[in-house]
């Protein structure tokens, strides 16, 4: 039933009966439709969308028989089709589908059937349709058939380029004389004059298409139609952007013509000539006072930066000469353009038509996914993307997509780069919320912020190590920003730590000790101590710090499960977070002079969360043997930030300072390594005094290994500032403008 052609083409032509009801407007519509789609899936093999795989290969046997279909509804179709688009020449819709049969036709058969009276029937119908239809769609499926009936493979394309000539001399003819009409005479130009301007403007585009028409010479025509419209405000926005999307289609056809190994020099300098001025009119047409022809603009300018970019040289160093390095001023002009004509939030009003929306969402997407394809092909500096990804959370359901694939091909690009320019979003977005040097770290827009900041984290993925540069760029630029000081009396940016806290995640163990010290040497003690937000600051901190730097903790005799009869095993006991064994004499150095803000901080008050000692409280069921402890230990209290034993807090009980005996002074005036005497020896007398006599032939214990030191980064802090003198003044310094990011971001 579905290669019954007969029946179809039947059902369209012949008069019903009289006992038969004739079809309607949209039954007749219908049944085009579905007849296309027939011959379509018979002659190609390709099953309609959604079913069956796409990447499904036909058999020996399924292509015998798609060659099969395809003879037998060319040979019925070659002789019908003109009858059809007889009949509905004056129906564009019917004609646009109608169109599309001569795509799959086996064009042979026209030869070797002796069926060249239908070619040449065909052709006078083809220009019959283009002289009286001006729609797009119509006029695209008439392009094609020319192409396809022209090709040079075919043995009749000969007859059908004469016809394809007639044609185009006719179009160029049209194109002249309604120029010369509308623009050459005194008067204003009146609707008829304007209808026969764009209609030409619209053949000439579709036939550009498909069809070089470079020796019709339309360049110049077209060149000036467009300066027109760049001066001249009364010229319709349609006839600009048909003789703008003309244009391009001539420069890209004259770009066709010079891809030969060494292409001659005239036609280089005169694209290049054409290049630069049709360039020029872009940028004025991007000021447009229309919208429509502002899209055209800004779309066409996107698809000549990537065609002429520098890479065009790769294959043809001559082209050198034709290529565009897009200007600081262009591209500022592109994202200006994003920010007032992608990124605005719709109108809701229930008066809108809903296939309006969705033409204007899809029409919004094509704007930023030109933008992005200058990001993504490495066009454009990747830093001229934040403007999108300021957006990624805001605009998720309509261009999260597209934000997020721009994203993903920019770290491939560079990583670095593209972790300083998502810092760099993440500031400009915390510096538009800012109302007068304040923020309020509990409104909406914050927490958005922060979940802007997760969502740039999760982006990652689960590898820390192959992030490892990039996550710590962001920590290293987050940090500058946030300690930007307004007249070296105030951090207004302080609250930016708490963003930053999403990514603390991603970094590795051996890292965040560097990040710690990097932070430390930074603060200013003076300003941090007259700031309201230093909470963000002491949570930053925590995130970086807890549970992530290698700790000992004290642990007696009497915890560590050693059999009976054998002496407890001194070992060396590790210091506190803030007081942890360094890596290094410089990271040592470090910690004791860059660690003294914390005592200029007040105590957290009521609901934050406060700096705790991490050491960990060894657990196990007491024996009988063993007698009772106390409920704490001088372990899980020794050595404690310095800030924390100002607390005054009420109700809160000062645990009474150990009695060490021993202090092993190390490098360092603040390092020390404090082995406990009292509590253990205790033990062992009280443990010995229960040995049995076999003791003396028990063999000795163990040597005592030496202390594990901690895992070094390989992000020397000394190197983490090697870019510090380029991104300005020290945090200390005072800044002309509490807006301005760092230089590191600009």
């Amino acid at each position: 039933m579905m290669k019954d052609w007969e029946c179809m083409t039947d059902l369209l032509i012949e008069e019903p009966g009289r006992d038969e009801d004739a079809f309607d407007d949209r039954q007749e519509e219908s049944l085009i439709e579905l007849m296309v789609c027939c011959i379509k899936q018979a002659a190609t093999g390709e099953s309609p969308v959604g079913r069956g795989s796409s990447n499904r290969r036909p058999s020996i046997k399924e292509n015998r028989q798609i060659q099969e279909d395809k003879v037998k509804l060319t040979e019925h179709f070659i002789v019908i089709l003109p009858e059809l688009l007889n009949k509905y020449n004056a129906d564009a819709e019917k004609v646009t589908t109608l169109l599309q049969i001569p795509l799959y036709f086996d064009l042979e058969i026209y030869t070797t059937s002796r069926l060249e009276k239908h070619l040449q029937l065909l052709l006078t119908l083809l220009l019959n349709i283009v002289s009286k239809h001006t729609e797009p769609e119509l006029l695209e499926n008439c392009s094609k058939c020319f192409e396809v009936l022209c090709d040079e493979e075919n043995s009749m394309a000969n007859k059908a380029s004469t016809g394809r000539q007639k044609l185009i001399d006719d179009l160029t003819k049209q194109l002249n004389d309604a120029y010369k009409d509308y623009f050459q005479e005194e008067e204003q130009p009146d609707r008829n004059e304007a209808f026969a301007m764009l209609a030409a403007l619209k053949r000439i585009y579709a036939f550009y298409c498909c069809h070089d028409l470079s020796k019709w010479k339309l360049q110049e025509t077209l060149f000036k139609i467009v300066k027109q419209g760049s001066t001249v405000p009364h010229i319709p926005w349609e006839i600009v952007c048909a003789a703008v999307e003309g244009a391009n289609a001539s420069i890209l056809w004259d770009l066709k013509k010079l891809d030969q190994p060494i292409p001659p020099e005239p036609e280089l300098n005169a694209l290049k000539k054409y290049l630069d001025e049709f360039m020029a009119d872009l940028n004025n047409l991007l000021l447009h006072e229309n919208d429509k022809v502002n899209e055209s603009a800004y779309m066409t300018i996107c698809d000549l930066l990537i065609v002429f970019s520098k890479y065009m040289t790769t294959s043809q160093p001559a082209m050198q000469v034709l290529v565009i390095e897009p200007e600081v001023s262009l591209v500022r002009k592109l994202t200006d353009f994003l920010s007032s004509k992608v990124f605005v939030e719709d109108v809701d009003t229930d008066e809108a038509d809903e296939n309006i929306k969705i033409e204007e969402l899809h029409t919004r997407r094509n704007l930023l996914a030109s933008f992005a394809k200058l990001v993504v092909y490495n066009v454009i500096h990747i830093k001229n993307a934040v403007i999108m990804f300021m957006n990624y959370m805001k605009f998720y359901n309509d261009y999260g997509d597209i934000i997020k694939n721009t994203m993903s091909k920019a770290r491939e690009i560079n990583k670095i780069l593209t972790a300083k320019s998502l810092t760099e979003a993440l500031a400009r977005s915390f510096a538009e919320m800012k109302v007068g040097n304040r923020i309020d770290r509990n409104s909406d827009r914050f927490n958005s912020l922060k979940e802007l900041g997760r969502r740039f984290s999760l982006s990652f993925g689960l590898d820390n190590l192959k992030n490892r540069d990039a996550v710590a760029q962001i920590h290293k630029e987050g940090i500058h920003f946030s300690l930007q000081s307004v007249d070296n009396t105030a951090l207004s940016n302080l609250a930016f730590l708490e963003i930053l806290c999403e990514f603390t995640g991603k970094l590795m163990k051996q890292d965040k000790k560097t990040v710690v010290d990097y932070l430390d040497r930074h603060v200013h003690k003076g300003l941090i101590s007259q700031n309201e937000d230093y909470q963000s600051l002491l949570t930053y901190r925590n995130s970086l710090i807890q549970g992530d730097i290698d700790q000992t903790s004290v642990a007696s005799s009497r915890m560590t499960g050693r059999p009976r009869g054998t002496r407890a095993k001194r070992r060396p006991i590790e210091t506190s977070v803030t007081a942890a064994a360094p890596a290094s004499a410089s990271t040592t150095v470090n910690e004791t002079t860059d660690s003294t803000w914390l005592k200029s901080v007040a105590t957290p008050g009521p609901g934050h969360p406060q700096m705790q000692s991490t050491a960990i409280k060894a657990k196990k069921r007491r024996t009988d043997d063993e007698p009772v402890s106390e409920a704490g230990s001088d372990a899980d209290f020794q050595e404690q930030p310095s800030w924390m034993n100002q607390q005054s807090t009420g109700g809160v009980q000062t645990p009474q300072e150990p009695n060490f005996s021993r202090i092993n002074t190390t490098e360092g005036p603040n390092v020390s390594r404090i082995v406990e005497e009292s509590s253990m020896e205790e033990s062992e007398m009280a443990i010995d005094e229960f040995d049995s006599p076999s003791t003396d032939s028990a063999p000795p214990p163990p040597p005592p290994q030496p202390p594990r030191e901690p895992a070094k980064s390989r992000l020397d802090p000394n190197a983490f500032d090697e870019e510090e003198e380029e991104q300005g003044p020290a945090i200390s310094q005072s800044s002309d403008n509490d807006s301005d990011l760092p230089a590191a971001f600009s």
